[in-house]
């Protein structure tokens, strides 16, 4: 599986989940100056009663979609072929010059938000997370953490374009990372500890700049984390992720007992392993092929037949699982196969003004690609 061709995305078939009533449909947004224009047309509006604030609650609503969704699709179109030069350059663009436009309005705007809740105030059941929400993007905002936020998102997608040009050459052919993983599920241990360091030593070529990345993004993301008033970056971004219903000190409780409960219970499954395989240790190339010595299953050799199996599984389900990834399919809102140029991972991004979800992953014919796809099928319905 190496398919050349890259899915047209066609964005603009979406149709709004409701129709728009205050951002006019042909608005672009993704020009700083029209995007700013509304974002202050609603700062300046002149709020009377409470059914006005509520509208002007779903006006901002259906701005932060459209604006979201917009945005959303220059990720998606970038993640696809970041070696597409014009992808590339119309998401940084956006990453440049209309986000950082829009997070000192979006302050005021949550700013007077909480204003006009002292004087109209809003059902608690409905609205009390949407407001702990805003109270905490107001006591999170730094003028100065704007700059620093586009320079992390810019290394991000630097990161994901140095990941998706590399490639191995590997028994004749060029082969993404993805692809050679295939070789790990080999009964052949030679060609596994070949495929393993052919993928390893590629990978060490684009070490310098990767770590160059990881280093300058760890001390921006820190930086910002002291400018808000934290100690260190994970404090800020659980505020900042509005996790309201667990700390970090959850998260420590919790590898504490997987540390306790689940590591040695994972040392014996590799001890066993050893045994089955009748090896003297284990070494990374030892890891994912089946234990007994049987040959790799093979779920699917095109993407269409991977499509076709997981929507049967979603219709045992539930039938309305089924018809709604059936309905993905057909919308042309899944990019499942791997190829040169191609972001790593998979993923699940929600494309909110049409309430449409998007699949990315890499997909190679594999097992793990099934797991894959019903896992972000998973985010898709939620």
């Amino acid at each position: 599986m190496n398919p050349t061709s890259v899915p047209t995305l066609d964005f603009e078939k979406l149709k709004p989940f409701q129709p728009r009533t205050f951002i006019p449909a042909e608005a672009d947004l993704t020009q700083a100056e029209t995007v700013t224009d509304f974002m202050r047309q609603l700062i300046d509006r002149a709020i009377a009663n409470a059914p006005e604030f509520e509208q002007w609650i779903l006006d901002r609503s259906e701005f932060d979609a459209a604006v979201s969704q917009a945005g959303s699709i220059l990720y998606i179109r970038m993640t696809c072929q970041t070696n597409d030069a014009t992808r590339a350059e119309a998401y940084t663009k956006f990453i440049q010059t209309v986000v950082p436009a829009i997070k000192p309005l979006d302050d005021q705007l949550n700013k007077k938000f909480l204003q006009l809740l002292e004087t109209y105030p809003l059902d608690a059941d409905r609205y009390e997370i949407y407001i702990k929400a805003i109270k905490t993007n107001v006591a999170l905002f730094r003028e100065e953490n704007v700059a620093l936020e586009t320079k992390v998102n810019l290394l991000s997608q630097e990161y994901q374009t140095v990941c998706g040009a590399m490639t191995v050459q590997f028994e004749g052919e060029e082969k993404t990372l993805p692809e050679m993983s295939k070789y790990l599920l080999q009964t052949d241990r030679a060609l596994r500890q070949k495929a393993w360091e052919a993928t390893t030593e590629r990978r060490l070529k684009d070490k310098d700049k990767l770590e160059q990345i990881f280093n300058d993004m760890l001390q921006l993301r820190h930086q910002i984390a002291l400018n808000a008033g934290f100690a260190n970056f994970r404090d800020y971004k659980f505020k900042a992720m509005h996790r309201f219903d667990y700390t970090p000190e959850d998260c420590k409780t919790y590898h504490k007992t997987v540390e306790e409960q689940v590591l040695p219970l994972w040392k014996k499954i590799l001890e066993h392993r050893k045994a089955q395989m009748q090896l003297p240790e284990l070494r990374p190339w030892d890891h994912a092929v089946d234990p007994l010595g049987r040959p790799p299953l093979k779920p699917f050799t095109k993407v269409e037949e991977l499509v076709t199996g997981c929507t049967k599984v979603f219709e045992q389900v539930a039938p309305e699982l089924g018809e709604q990834f059936a309905g993905m399919a057909q919308e042309g809102l899944l990019d499942l196969a791997s190829r040169k140029g191609k972001a790593p991972g998979g993923y699940q991004n929600a494309l909110d003004e049409s309430r449409r979800p998007f699949i990315f992953m890499n997909a190679v014919g594999v097992d793990g690609d099934v797991r894959t796809l019903l896992h972000e099928g998973g985010h898709a319905f939620h």
